[in-house]
C-alpha cells in the first residue's frame, strides 16, 4: 500500500505537532506492507528508515509557504505516485487529487474558534484559508484527543474517524532518578512550553514573583524551558529583570527535559487552551506532580490525580502556595501513560 505524507513541521528542534507526526511515522514505517513517501517543498531536518522523500523540483515553488504549496501544487506529485492515501499532518488538503487517493488530515485544536486572539497572524491566516476546506474535503479525520473530537462535532457536526493521542517514550520519560543527572543545586518550579500568549507564561511569572515575597519561596526558582514564539516581549522582559529568580533554558533535548521533570518540585502548565498537552503527560510519567488548567483536553493528557486550576494569576498563586505549604498535593492512582506504538495501531486502522 502506497501512502503519501505531508509533515511540514519537522524543524531542527521537534516540538508539538512535529514530534507527534514524527513519532507516528516512525512507528508506521516498521510495517513492511506500507510504502511510505514523504512529499515536501522544503528540506526536512529528519530522516525515517524505510521512508522515501520526494522534494519539489521547481525553485519558485520551493519558496512558497509549505501549506500553500501542499494545497495548490502537491497534486503534481501525488497523482504521479498513485497513492492510496495522502496523510496531511496539518489540517490542509490538496486540490486536483485523483479520486482514488483518499485524503486523511489531523485536527489538533480549535484555536481559531476558541482563542483566535492568541494565534500568530500567519497561523490564523492559514487556518482561515484552509481549515474549513480541509474538514469538508477530508475522507478521514484524526483528532489528538476526545476533547478535540467533541469540538469537531460541535463546530462541524462531524465525528473523528480515529482519536490518536500523543504518546510518551517511557525509555526517556520515566521516574528513575540518578543523583549525577540533577540539573541544578537549587529547588525549582518547572514549566515547559513555547513562549506565546496562549501558554500564559506571563501569569505564571507574575504569580511566582508575588510568592517570592514569602519566606518559603525565597530559595525556590522558576525554570522555563521552550522556544520563543510570538508576542513574547512581556515574558522576556520579566525574565530579564528577574534573572536571579528565573532560569530560561530555551529548547532542551528530551533527555535533558526528562531530567528537569524528575528533579522539579512541581510542574505547572497554565495554558489557556490546548488540543492535548504533551508536557503534562511527560511530567507525570517522570513522577512529577502536575498543576495544570482545568479543561477536558488537559485532563485527558494528565489523568486522575493531577491538580487542576483556572489559568489566572490568583489561581496559579493559590495552587503553588497550597502545594508548598503541603495543603495540596497530587494524588496519582497508579501508572498512567500513552504508548506511541499503541496509538500507531489506530493509524494503521485508518490506512485500510
Amino acid at each position: 500500500m502506497k501512502i503519501g505524507a505531508f509533515l511540514p513541521l519537522w524543524t531542527e528542534n521537534l516540538t508539538g505537532i512535529g514530534r507527534y507526526t514524527y513519532q507516528l511515522l516512525k512507528s508506521l514505517s516498521k510495517y513492511k506492507e506500507y510504502e511510505i513517501i514523504l512529499i515536501s517543498n522544503k528540506k526536512l531536518k529528519f530522516n525515517v528508515k524505510n521512508v522515501k522523500v520526494v522534494y519539489e523540483k521547481n525553485r519558485i515553488l520551493r519558496r512558497l509557504p509549505p501549506n500553500a504549496w501542499f494545497r495548490y501544487f502537491s497534486w503534481r506529485y501525488i497523482n504521479k505516485l498513485s497513492l492510496k492515501y495522502i496523510w496531511s499532518g496539518v489540517p490542509v488538503t490538496p486540490i486536483f487529487v485523483n479520486s482514488n487517493t483518499q485524503k486523511v488530515i489531523v485536527v489538533y485544536d480549535f484555536n481559531l474558534y476558541i482563542v483566535p486572539e492568541t494565534m500568530h497572524i500567519k497561523t490564523k491566516l492559514s487556518y482561515k484559508l484552509f481549515f474549513k476546506k480541509a474538514i469538508k474535503e477530508a475522507d478521514k479525520i484524526i483528532t489528538i484527543s476526545a476533547g478535540t473530537d467533541q469540538k469537531l462535532q460541535r463546530y462541524f457536526n462531524k465525528k473523528a474517524d480515529a482519536i490518536i493521542r500523543p504518546g510518551v517514550d517511557t525509555q526517556i520519560f520515566n521516574p528513575y532518578k540518578s543523583e549525577n543527572e540533577r540539573p541544578f543545586n537549587f529547588k525549582y518550579i518547572l514549566t515547559v512550553s513555547t513562549i506565546e500568549p496562549r501558554k500564559n507564561i506571563s501569569s505564571l511569572i507574575r504569580a511566582f514573583l508575588d510568592l517570592k515575597k514569602e519566606e518559603l519561596f525565597k530559595d525556590i526558582k522558576l525554570v522555563i524551558a521552550g522556544n520563543t514564539g510570538w508576542k513574547s516581549k512581556e515574558v522576556h522582559y520579566l525574565i530579564e529583570n528577574n534573572k536571579s529568580e528565573i532560569v530560561y533554558l530555551q529548547y532542551v533535548s528530551d533527555i535533558k527535559l526528562a531530567q528537569l521533570y524528575r528533579w522539579a518540585e512541581v510542574f505547572i502548565f497554565p495554558s489557556i487552551y490546548e488540543g492535548f498537552g504533551m508536557p503534562v503527560l511527560e511530567a507525570r510519567n517522570c513522577g512529577c506532580c502536575v498543576i495544570t488548567t482545568d479543561i477536558p483536553e488537559l485532563k485527558e493528557a494528565c489523568g486522575e490525580g493531577c491538580i487542576y486550576i483556572k489559568p489566572d494569576k490568583e489561581s496559579i498563586k493559590k495552587a503553588l502556595k497550597d502545594f508548598f505549604y503541603k495543603k495540596l498535593k497530587c494524588q496519582y492512582k497508579g501508572y498512567y501513560t500513552i504508548d506511541w506504538e499503541e496509538e500507531a495501531k489506530k493509524l494503521r486502522k485508518i490506512f485500510t
